[in-house]
């Protein structure tokens, strides 16, 4: 089996995300808000800020449009959206793709829509929002759920299953996997057997043939086929195409993003057909938004074996699995017990005993000697070599199931979970690891967004002055993440200081990237802060957070306290060249010879 390189590139991602970025605890509190009638209270506890307000849509969109929105925000799944959010290829921790407008719904020119973080290293909320989005962006086409209600609407969640497959779920008998299925043509009438062949002949690089089996004649290029015409789930294509039959020679645009091919698929006399696209011969071809074409992660992982049924979110396990138990596990539970290390021709015990790491074979004086001969760069006993791996090392120096003890820790933390980074240290797990950046967990203090984990993370060893390879203290990194004042307070509280910078120069001010600019922004400046300090490419903080996608509230709080627009480019090019759409108050400002 050859998978399409997309996928193989995004499973581990998309796996990532399904362990980590929807903790049982966010499911079980938001439900329960959900049910309980609570729209806020339910994204709230989604880590989904609501900016979305019905009042005012009911003054200026008038009764029926309100209810409509009101009927949408009672049924709304924010953790349900959380789940089927597009997440970022080329990493692996599944976090959410930067920079995305997710509409839910359509209100004649206005949207119910979500909007993911900035950059991928922010914090991992979204937020909803209802207004006008610009329809003709390909982009805001491409990730449309207006059409996919069973993504977000738990009214169509129970839907998930027929889009799938129909009366079976493809790869399944029920709760068990097939696999690979029989090498046979399926019937035209059984959904499921269609998928399973038109993906087996995909992964097989048979791509005409599969696209044939759906009844789309695919007219191959000179050169390969882009990853586009692979990607594609044919069933649900072939149906969305025939809903959308209005026409004759009516085309759509199959472009997952700006980095895979197009394909553009087309109605005529002969009946269906694709084809690949370049850029200029696709202008005013409307684009398909994805939803309603492309593979289903959840199908590929639970076909491979990657996730289990137990793995699903509730409503999408009650989708595809509805006799399976209702117990939702979202990925195995990193082992905090006692594990084996070989030391020398010996296997030795080794467990975690309030924050460290206890070597119960070897006593203390001998722990003590081989720590000291450690530092003085003598060769030690494997034992010992293992905490200074978790605190400091590459991970490849750990044992397996300490390295994904480690992974489960960090990856917890940055996907904002602190009920569950508190369990692993209620287990004794020592809160001094090291990521792959070279950060501890308070530079992930923003993430966890929970300030009395930062007074224990420093009772416990950990350091406000510590600095990750970016040469960023915590206080750096949270700044960066959009953290919350009550974080930042508290490591200001800490001791944590402002006036070091980074590798590339940046102060504080550069990183601000926080909702809650308004407030932090004093306790920054009476520090003595140079509002217009320049990084290493000779940008104040001001043009830095334009051009670095920063939230509209910290370029505000900074003109709002004297930043200088005219420090570097003009703020209209600044706004252009980063191509932002959320800074019209920017352009709105008066001129200095207007208000001389």
């Amino acid at each position: 089996m050859s998978l399409p390189y997309p996928f193989v590139q995004l499973l581990p991602v998309w796996r990532e995300a399904r362990r980590f970025a929807v903790p049982a605890g966010m499911v079980t509190a938001a439900t329960a808000r959900r049910e309980a009638g609570d729209v806020a209270g339910a994204c709230a506890a989604a880590a989904v800020d609501l900016r979305a307000d019905l009042a005012a849509v009911h003054r200026t969109r008038g009764a029926e449009v309100a209810a409509r929105l009101a009927a949408d925000l009672r049924h709304l799944a924010p953790d349900l959206t959380r789940w089927h959010a597009p997440r970022e290829r080329g990493q692996d921790r599944g976090v959410l793709a930067p920079r995305r407008a997710i509409t839910l719904a359509r209100y004649g020119p206005d949207a119910l829509y979500l909007r993911t973080p900035a950059t991928a290293h922010a914090v991992q909320r979204m937020s909803l929002h209802f207004g006008p989005l610009d329809h003709d962006d390909p982009w805001v086409r491409t990730d449309s759920w207006a059409g996919a209600r069973h993504l977000w609407d738990v009214r169509a969640a129970p839907g998930l299953r027929a889009v799938l497959g129909g009366d079976r779920l493809p790869f399944f008998d029920g709760m068990r996997r097939i696999g690979r299925p029989a090498a046979a043509p399926a019937p035209p009438d059984d959904r499921a057997a269609l998928a399973e062949w038109t993906i087996r002949l995909l992964d097989d690089d048979a791509e005409i043939e599969a696209w044939a089996a759906a009844g789309i004649a695919l007219h191959p290029p000179r050169h390969r086929l882009p990853w586009t015409a692979r990607q594609v789930f044919l069933p649900l294509l072939r149906d969305t195409l025939d809903r959308m039959a209005a026409g004759p020679d009516d085309a759509v645009l199959l472009w997952p993003s700006e980095r895979e091919g197009r394909v553009i698929v087309s109605r005529g006399p002969a009946g269906l057909s694709a084809r690949i696209a370049p850029t200029a011969d696709t202008p005013d071809v409307p684009v398909l938004p994805v939803a309603l074409w492309r593979r289903s992660p959840d199908l590929e992982l639970l076909r491979l074996g990657l996730i289990r049924p137990a793995g699903l979110h509730p409503l999408v396990r009650a989708a595809l699995f509805p006799d399976a138990p209702d117990d939702y596990r979202p990925g195995p539970v990193a082992d905090a017990e006692r594990i084996r290390v070989r030391c020398g021709t010996v296997w030795h015990p080794a467990g975690w005993r309030d924050g460290r790491l206890e070597l119960s074979a070897h006593g203390p004086d001998e722990a003590r000697r081989e720590r000291a001969m450690r530092a003085l760069g003598a060769p030690v006993p494997r034992c010992f070599t293992i905490e200074d791996g978790w605190r400091h090392g590459p991970a490849g120096r750990l044992p397996k199931r300490l390295r994904v003890l480690r992974r489960h820790l960090l990856l917890t933390a940055a996907h904002g979970d602190p009920d569950g980074v508190t369990r692993l240290l209620d287990h004794g797990v020592d809160p001094a690891v090291t990521g792959i950046d070279g950060g501890n967990l308070l530079h992930l203090a923003g993430h966890l967004n929970r300030p009395e984990l930062i007074t224990r993370l420093i009772a416990a060893g950990l350091s406000v002055h510590d600095r990750d390879r970016h040469g960023r203290t915590p206080l750096a990194a949270t700044l960066l993440q959009g953290a919350a004042a009550p974080v930042v307070r508290a490591l200001l509280d800490a001791g944590a200081r402002t006036d070091v910078t980074a590798l590339d120069r940046a102060t504080p001010l550069h990183l601000l990237h926080s909702p809650d600019a308004t407030t932090i922004l004093p306790w920054l400046l009476a520090t003595g802060l140079d509002l217009e300090a320049r990084d290493h490419a000779g940008r104040t903080p001001l043009f830095r957070l334009i051009h670095h996608h920063a939230p509209p509230e910290p370029i505000a709080a900074l003109l709002a306290a004297g930043a200088d627009p005219h420090a570097g480019d003009t703020l209209e090019t600044a706004i252009t060249t980063s191509h932002r759409t959320d800074l019209d108050f920017l352009r709105t400002r008066p001129t200095p010879e207007a208000t001389s």
